[in-house]
């Protein structure tokens, strides 16, 4: 390989794998906030739920 190949890929791999490796972090962190947040939330019923009217069967 020469120098100039090792330059290009130095160049540009890095960078490269640094921004994939933070991109993944910071979804990892958005998704455990939101986990959390929603954790905290009281569970919502849905309409209807609990209801034994005609359309279950």
């Amino acid at each position: 390989m020469s120098a100039l190949e090792m330059v290009i890929l130095l160049g540009f791999g890095v960078p490269i794998g640094v921004l994939s490796c933070a991109f993944v972090v910071l979804a990892c962190r958005m998704q455990a906030r939101e986990e959390e947040r929603s954790a905290q939330r009281p569970l919502r019923r849905m309409p209807g739920e609990g209801y034994r009217g005609a359309h279950i069967q």
